[in-house]
């Protein structure tokens, strides 16, 4: 039984190896296939987090299984926003919410009856256009 177990171990091993000898060259290739995108003196852009208005893709599949706490945490900060009135603050704060846990049908729910009726009601009452029904 243990000499099974290693022996099939060492099986993984040795796939595990080859995969990353494989690696090596398909690598190279794509270097050689793509050279302005792997030059290390082309100009680079600055991102700033003050730009982004919700996660990125890549921010977004990098945290893994953490996506549902960051959207729960997002959402208190939801309502605490709401709660202060800050209205035209949220729609970023429900995108990444909803990006976040997509499966989170409450989110979706308040999201769509903010851009709905909330703002638009903000937006005629702040224009003196009256009710959002005028």
């Amino acid at each position: 039984m243990r000499r099974e177990r290693r022996a099939s171990a060492r099986m993984v091993a040795l796939f595990a190896l080859g995969l990353l000898l494989l690696h090596i060259p398909l690598q190279e290739a794509i270097h050689r296939a793509r050279p302005g995108v792997f030059d290390p003196n082309r100009p680079s852009r600055t991102a700033s987090l003050a730009n982004v208005e919700g996660p990125t893709m890549a921010i977004v599949a990098a945290m893994g299984g953490f996506r549902t706490v960051a959207a729960d945490i997002l959402w208190m900060k939801v309502d605490q926003m709401w709660d202060g009135g800050n209205w035209w603050a949220l729609p970023p704060l429900l995108e990444s919410v909803t990006q976040l846990d997509p499966h989170f049908v409450l989110a979706w729910k308040v999201y769509g009856w903010h851009l709905a009726y909330n703002l638009n009601a903000e937006a005629r009452s702040i224009a003196g256009t009256g009710s959002p029904r005028a």
